[in-house]
């Protein structure tokens, strides 16, 4: 007995002491980015490490300055990675301001999640630059081409992003879908406080609608409340309209998916809060990369969409109308020709 109990010992002891390195596990693989993301400095590190790992842990000044090198290293070879064998169907963009380095204007991290046509959804880009600048997606859309990302058919982004501008230069062919999310809160931020309540709920209802028709009637019904005294709410709800109601074109089964940035912008929720709390970033680029770093690590676990079998069905540019195949005969042979094929 006293031998089990010391060989059950030794097996607790040595799992707390073995290397960081050598044997990583899922739990460490998803905490080591959040020290970086709060900003902690080398010594609150690795007290956050042993806080995980028990006092034996081996870790050194040394380990955590390889850990920093190994993540930036990986973050490099990411961004040469070839695109070309995927087949992106939907893919989602947005800008998050962090505050890193001593520039007076805020900085931003431009990030794109794709969905493949086998419905999981994955990281193709977080880089540095300005979301209002065309110049900025430009680039970073420029360099997915350049390493064969062959573009999605439809792009869904917030509407105040120079993305648009960028995308109608080198993507024209694609479709674009606004944000509701935004969107509702943008008309909100027009209005009198006392009457939020009551349009939030005549601007959330829109969405919901489950046709077109319906949704512009309720477009309408807000207008016919606040067009006269509110013009300025009106303006910000009906500006660019065709590319708000443009998810009724797509499968039903992915309207929850397309209608918002939600896929983009909730994996953003805590590393939002961590680095608006830091101050101890010196560089942009080293908050792009953990912040990149807590992005992939994320991607393990994020569910895959909804009706994935229709995925392919969209790729083919099969045409929907409130939501329903309006190509049936296209639509089949579309499914068959896919379903004979391997997933992408």
């Amino acid at each position: 007995m006293l031998s089990d109990e010391r060989d059950h010992f030794a097996e607790r002891f040595e799992n707390k002491v073995l290397p960081l390195f050598t044997r990583p596990t899922r739990e460490v693989g998803c905490m080591l980015p959040e020290p970086y993301l709060q900003g902690l400095a080398t010594g609150d590190f690795d007290v956050a490490l042993r806080n995980l790992l028990g006092d034996g842990a081996p870790l050194s000044e040394s380990s955590l300055e390889r850990l920093k090198v190994d993540f930036e290293q990986e973050h490099d070879a990411w961004m040469k990675r070839d695109l070309s064998d995927l087949a992106i169907v939907y893919w989602w963009a947005a800008g998050l301001y962090v505050k890193a380095g001593i520039e007076e204007h805020k900085s931003a991290l431009l990030t794109i999640v794709g969905a493949l046509t086998t419905g999981e959804k994955i990281v193709l880009a977080c880089e540095s630059g300005k979301p209002e600048s065309k110049g900025s997606w430009l680039k970073l859309l420029l360099d997915l081409k350049h390493r064969g990302l062959r573009f999605p058919r439809l792009t869904v982004a917030d509407g105040r992003l120079g993305l648009w501008a960028a995308l109608g230069e080198i993507h024209p062919s694609g479709e674009t879908q606004g944000c509701w999310s935004h969107k509702i809160t943008n008309v909100l931020n027009a209005l009198p406080k006392k009457v939020h309540p009551k349009a939030s709920e005549l601007l959330k209802a829109m969405p919901c609608a489950k046709t077109r028709t319906e949704c512009e009637r309720r477009r309408d019904e807000f207008v016919r409340t606040y067009g006269r005294t509110e013009s300025k709410a009106v303006d910000r709800l009906v500006r660019d309209w065709e590319r708000m109601v443009k998810f009724y074109e797509f499968p039903q089964e992915h309207w929850r998916h397309i209608r918002t940035t939600n896929i983009v912008v909730s994996p953003f929720a805590s590393a939002r809060i961590r680095t608006n709390a830091s101050r101890r970033y010196k560089r942009v680029e080293g908050a792009k990369t953990i912040i990149w770093k807590m992005l992939r690590v994320a991607e393990q676990s994020w569910r895959k969409l909804h009706a994935p079998e229709l995925l392919p069905v969209v790729a083919s540019s099969v045409t929907f109308t409130d939501g329903l195949i309006t190509q049936s005969a296209d639509a089949e042979s579309a499914v068959n020709h896919h379903s004979e094929r391997p997933a992408a």
